[in-house]
């Protein structure tokens, strides 16, 4: 790299295997915790635990589902935290769609869904519902959603036949295919059965889902009805939000949605400085969001991990590691 900074520089890399930060020698501030931190990129958090049981690792993300059973019997000489998520995980609808273009339709499949029940399923009660991209603790977050996370299946069924639907209404749910997903599309396919929603769903490895919204891929994104999906946020409350602009229909912006208010205050809150005006923009954002019936906002999620109990982590608010920040247990901070 060009240059670098803070306690530890970039040492080495292997592709999907392993990263090695070592201590920075002209860095002038406190010295860093330790000689080298290793890194190990594993997209399957079983295989974390396994690496974590076999003493492999100081530090581990864990399934949410393993969260309860290390509770009661954890691996020697360690400890368990668990951590409010970033993640956005919400359900999509395309309203470029033949099926989805009257919003009674999409606003149905919003009162439809029992977020409450997806989240106790999914994520073992250990995550609560959220209320737009926009976690708890980033400028912009709201309190609430215009629609409650319980649903109301009476309305959704009153909405639908406002809308003249013939029922069992047929829809597609593409998702990815890890079982946490899984599970919480059962729990919605579940939920839209009530209301007279036949979902069919259609499970895919990431490679694949990441491309089904996306026009330079082809014309697959016609197809696209419901779809699963989540994506990290960041620190600032626009990295959680412009990707729903008019300018990324076709990329990320699967729904379709278009707003000539959401871009201006987009822009708007790009710009601000005063903190509760940003605020105040960014929760308008997600208001208009949710009433174009594109979205259903389902959890933030939560970072459960592993550690040895001779290290003493440091986390940012969205439960992601701060490597600079580890210090060996007992040190001071």
């Amino acid at each position: 790299p060009p240059c670098g900074s803070g306690p530890y520089i970039f040492k080495s890399w292997q592709a999907k295997r392993k990263t090695i930060l070592e201590r920075n020698p002209r860095w002038k501030g406190p010295e860093a915790a330790f000689s080298e931190i290793h890194v190990y990129p594993m997209t399957d958090a079983k295989s974390g635990e396994m690496a974590f049981e076999a003493g492999q690792l100081d530090c581990a993300e864990i399934s949410v589902e393993s969260v309860e059973a290390f509770s009661r019997s954890l691996p020697p000489n360690s400890y368990q935290e668990t951590h409010p998520g970033g993640r956005n995980y919400w359900l999509g609808m395309n309203q470029e769609n033949p099926a989805l273009k009257d919003i009674r339709v999409r606003r149905a499949i919003q009162y439809g869904i029992d977020v409450d029940a997806v989240v106790e399923a999914a994520w073992f009660g250990l995550a609560k519902p959220s209320t737009g991209p926009i976690p708890e603790g980033i400028v912009g977050h709201r309190p609430k959603t215009l629609i409650p996370p319980k649903g109301d299946p009476d309305k959704a069924r009153a909405l639908l036949k406002e809308a003249g639907v013939e029922l069992p209404l047929h829809l597609t749910l593409d998702s990815n295919s890890d079982s946490l997903e899984r599970t919480a599309i059962q729990v919605i396919q579940w939920s839209l059965k009530k209301i007279g929603i036949e979902v069919h769903l259609q499970p895919q490895d990431n490679n694949s889902f990441l491309n089904i919204g996306m026009e330079e891929k082809g014309e697959q994104w016609r197809d696209v009805q419901l779809f699963f999906q989540s994506f990290i946020g960041g620190a600032d409350p626009y990295y959680s939000i412009v990707w729903f602009t008019t300018e990324q229909m076709g990329q990320w912006n699967w729904e379709r949605f278009s707003s000539e208010e959401f871009d201006r205050l987009n822009a708007l809150a790009m710009a601000a400085t005063d903190v509760d005006e940003r605020d105040r923009m960014y929760r308008r954002m997600q208001d208009l969001m949710e009433e174009s019936g594109c979205f259903r906002w389902i959890t933030n999620g939560v970072m459960p991990y592993l550690i040895r109990d001779t290290i003493k982590p440091a986390f940012r608010p969205d439960g992601y590691p701060i490597l600079r920040g580890f210090r060996p247990a007992g040190s001071a901070s």
